[in-house]
């Protein structure tokens, strides 16, 4: 069964638009982003806990300005993080963090329990399959679009749990990510073509200390199986 995720925001030229059986209909030149969850998209968290990942989807021109957040999930956009020892988790999603650059009240690039993102691009991570709508005010428009998805404790050889602030593999401690977030992008450009798939580009800072994308991802492990694929249909 589809999730369907019934929101709608204002973003300079774009609408973010999605349909519920009882909501809005698809219109001729929305598009169509879905996400399909892989093998490991619900990660055993504690004893008896199966977390879904936390993601962030944003639009940059053409150029790579950044222009808005599309939809972020809730842990993230309102410091909703549970056993967390006080940890901010500036590593879960850190090039979406950098990219967005909003600074809370203490300083930190993520949003806070004071300063959380509106409630019209944010939402719990579904179970399943999920898709948005994106309806543009120019439908003649090219754009990049982004998602960034992280594990909380998802810990590796590379990433291990008992690494040390001092230590580069350092990941937020026995509460943060582990394997650090992995990015994925298309170019979208209805003149070239109706359809994008979004390819693994890089992962981001393990400590979340900048937004740098770095492209070496074989030291990753089941974060690679977190998402089976995203991709993007322009609707006839």
């Amino acid at each position: 069964m589809k999730h369907w995720l019934c929101i709608t925001v204002m973003l300079l030229a774009f609408a973010l638009v999605s349909c519920s059986s009882a909501g809005e209909t698809a219109q001729q030149g929305d598009y169509r982003l879905t996400i399909n969850p892989g093998e490991e998209w619900l990660h055993q968290y504690g004893t008896f806990i199966k977390n879904p990942p936390q993601y962030a989807i944003w639009m940059e021109d053409a150029s790579g300005t950044y222009l808005g957040s599309l939809f972020v999930t809730r842990k993230i956009a309102t410091e909703g993080w549970i056993f967390n020892g006080g940890n901010r988790r500036v590593e879960a999603l850190p090039v979406w963090s950098h990219r967005r650059n909003i600074t809370d009240g203490e300083g930190f690039l993520v949003p806070s329990k004071e300063k959380p993102l509106a409630d019209g691009i944010t939402g719990a991570t579904p179970k399943r399959e999920q898709e948005l709508l994106l309806r543009p005010t120019d439908k003649d428009g090219s754009f990049w679009l982004y998602l960034e998805i992280n594990h909380s404790t998802d810990f590796n050889g590379s990433w291990p749990k008992d690494a040390s602030p001092e230590d580069e593999n350092w990941s937020g401690g026995e509460g943060g990510s582990g394997q650090p977030s992995l990015v994925y992008r298309c170019f979208v450009d209805p003149a070239s073509a109706g359809s994008w798939t979004m390819t693994l580009i890089g992962h981001g800072s393990p400590d979340g200390s900048n937004g740098e994308i770095y492209p070496d991802v074989s030291a990753l492990t089941t974060a690679l199986r977190i998402l089976e694929s995203a991709a993007v249909e322009r609707l006839p």
